[in-house]
């Protein structure tokens, strides 16, 4: 799968882990709204597009933030130095809104 369409995970309350591979090029907006129990999300090392860093979404040179998951317990984060951008709904969710 090449494109995870705009909000196609949208509500699933019961998702709690994600495994992207390498395929994957376009993340779509509000992929994972509302997936109150999504706590962990990997993506393949060898993805061109993308990457993670303790289960944070960022671009493959990780300058941009692009996804913080809801479900994640920390009442505090501490951006990346590398992060030159934060996606316009990295934390819409998240508890520090």
């Amino acid at each position: 799968m090449k494109t995870l369409e705009n909000k196609v995970f949208e509500g699933c309350a019961s998702l709690h882990t994600v495994k992207i591979g390498t395929e994957l090029e376009k993340l779509g907006q509000q992929v994972f709204s509302k997936c109150s129990a999504l706590k962990q999300i990997t993506i393949d090392t060898n993805n061109n597009v993308y990457s993670t860093v303790n289960n944070v979404i960022f671009n493959k040179n990780q300058t941009k933030l692009i996804y913080y998951p809801i479900a994640l317990p920390e009442k505090q984060y501490i951006i990346p130095s590398s992060v030159t951008t934060i996606g316009k709904e990295a934390f819409i969710e998240s508890k520090f809104v």
